[in-house]
């Protein structure tokens, strides 16, 4: 008589949900269901930095990067996404992880056409955030729901490079 056969255990998550190795494999598996077309010019490509990257109390979950030395990139900030998910289980992750690739992206494809529209929404809701009730400390609350993506606009020598950012 053959013993029942156990079901392989699902590892749970660490206090800080996937690793840095799990997170850049499935960034990269998501990133290659990318058509090459769409990543056209981006000859910095896709990078996962294993930091976490904050602008004020705003956490930044990923950038599109446009200078004239390293050319056009996506950056995405491993640490950022930890402090944002947690323990959460791989799906929100991947959701996440999914929605920013997208988010940069058209940010991306908006610069090849010449057009930003997407920096004009992100200012607008980041025109919103200011608005926000802040608690006793400064700090704002109950802004960390997936709907919350903004973007920040920074200065460089060729314009507005946007960025994806949450409320910590």
């Amino acid at each position: 008589m053959k013993a029942p056969r156990e079901r392989p255990r699902r590892r749970a998550p660490g206090p800080r949900g996937l690793s840095f190795e799990e997170f850049r494999r499935l960034a990269g598996r998501i990133v290659d269901e990318i058509p090459p077309r769409l990543c056209r010019d981006l000859n910095g490509g896709f990078v996962a930095l294993p930091g976490e990257k904050r602008d004020g109390d705003l956490l930044v979950l990923g950038e599109y990067v446009w200078d004239d030395l390293a050319g056009r990139r996506v950056v995405l900030y491993y640490g950022s996404f930890a402090a944002l998910l947690g323990g959460r289980p791989r799906g929100a992750w991947e959701r996440e992880i999914r929605k920013t690739v997208r988010h940069e992206l058209r940010h991306h494809l908006e610069s090849l056409a010449g057009v930003d529209d997407l920096v004009q929404e992100d200012m607008r809701f980041l025109a919103g955030c200011a608005k926000v009730p802040r608690d006793g400390a400064g700090k704002a609350r109950g802004i960390r729901k997936s709907e919350d993506l903004v973007s920040r606009v920074t200065r460089s020598d060729r314009g507005y490079l946007p960025s994806d950012v949450f409320r910590a």
